[in-house]
């Protein structure tokens, strides 16, 4: 909602207001509330208790805040279609699974088959396969 259309609404309501609120500074107070957050900051900020002077400068700063926008964005052309997704920014690739050799049944005599990579873990103390640094029997150095 605009400041315009906000102002226009609180004042139709605030015809209806309790005597109470009547006060220039509760007013104001009140306005500045209902304000959207990033225009009621720069007003807070302020700290008026002028009503007038209020409405005056969260108009100033919506012009503000729109003309910032509008700059932002001029000459940025977004792609036509649906571009929404999920708020996730990772680009998302299917599944494939890779087109793996299969072996062939051949009569040649067999291939060796690789060497593992895997070792037994080492103890970092003594170093010592079969086992590790917390187990180890030997003082630690």
């Amino acid at each position: 909602m605009s400041v315009d259309a906000y102002q226009q609404r609180y004042e139709e309501l605030f015809f209806f207001a309790p005597l109470s609120m009547q006060e220039e500074e509760t007013k104001t107070r009140r306005f500045v509330t209902g304000l959207r957050g990033s225009i009621r900051e720069h007003v807070l900020g302020l700290e008026k208790t002028i009503y007038n002077e209020a409405v005056q400068i969260a108009r100033v700063i919506e012009s503000s805040q729109k003309e910032s926008y509008l700059n932002q964005n001029r000459g940025i052309k977004r792609p036509a279609g649906n571009t929404y997704n999920g708020g996730n920014n990772r680009t998302y690739k299917p599944f494939r699974p890779q087109n793996l050799a299969t072996p062939s049944k051949s009569t040649s005599a067999a291939q060796p088959q690789p060497k593992s990579n895997f070792e037994a873990p080492k103890c970092f103390n003594c170093n010592q396969p079969g086992h590790m640094a917390r187990e180890c029997p030997k003082p630690k150095k």
